[in-house]
């Protein structure tokens, strides 16, 4: 399997992109499981629930200094800095996301730039707390999601239509995208059409969230085909 590109001395370049992902993703998956058994506890349908419900809890709930039941949340300075860590391995990912598919350059760099205004939506997101920046966590959201899920829409028909991206990771992408948008759905109808919060929509958004980081591990650790122009970062 092709692992990278070669350096002057004819040796494989050590791939720091690959781990800077891998450590991004790793953290915030530890840093999120700490947050949540530390959650005090409350959720939309019931305030005084006992601790982090995953099917209830949202995300964002993770942000707030004080939790929904009112007692301080002890955890959520660290789950504001390990989603700015995210943001960062995110940031190698879009970067290295056109190497899918090389035949399509300019497609590609529009996908950077895509990406770039995703992680900078990421890293207002984890300076702005659900609770005490309402407003602006929300606004954060769209800024993230919005063009995340237009960078992943052009890769995927770039992906399909580029012999160097195998047809499984394709697919495999494509489900991300779908999934990720039924939830980015769940937030707009709720916060721009002032719709109901979808009952369905934190074990919804809990499935994206596992989706984006299992293909963000997955882009880290496969490769494009042999013969793919591919430069490892």
């Amino acid at each position: 399997m092709h692992r990278g590109s070669i350096n002057e001395t004819g040796r494989p370049r050590r791939d720091y992109g690959r781990w800077a992902i891998l450590l991004a993703a790793a953290q915030f998956v530890g840093v999120s499981i700490v947050a949540m058994a530390m959650y005090p506890g409350g959720h939309p349908w019931d305030p005084q629930a006992a601790g982090y419900s995953f099917w209830r809890n949202t995300i964002s709930d993770l942000t707030k200094s004080a939790a929904n039941n009112g007692q301080p949340n002890p955890a959520y300075v660290a789950f504001l800095a390990s989603l700015a860590v995210l943001a960062a391995g995110m940031a190698v990912a879009w970067f290295r996301l056109p190497r899918w598919f090389p035949r399509w350059r300019r497609l590609g760099s529009t996908c950077r730039v895509l990406g770039a205004v995703s992680v900078a939506g990421m890293i207002w997101l984890a300076a702005a707390p659900a609770d005490t920046a309402p407003h602006q966590h929300v606004l954060a959201i769209a800024a993230s999601a919005g063009p995340g899920l237009a960078s992943v829409a052009l890769a995927c028909g770039a992906m399909f239509l580029d012999r160097a991206c195998p047809r499984w990771w394709a697919v495999f992408t494509l489900g991300m995208l779908v999934v990720s948008t039924v939830s980015f759905t769940h937030y707009v109808h709720h916060f721009w059409l002032d719709g109901q919060w979808p009952p369905a929509a934190p074990a919804v958004e809990k499935l994206a969230a596992l989706y984006v980081l299992t293909w963000l591990t997955l882009s880290a650790v496969i490769q494009p085909r042999r013969g793919a122009a591919f430069e490892a970062v």
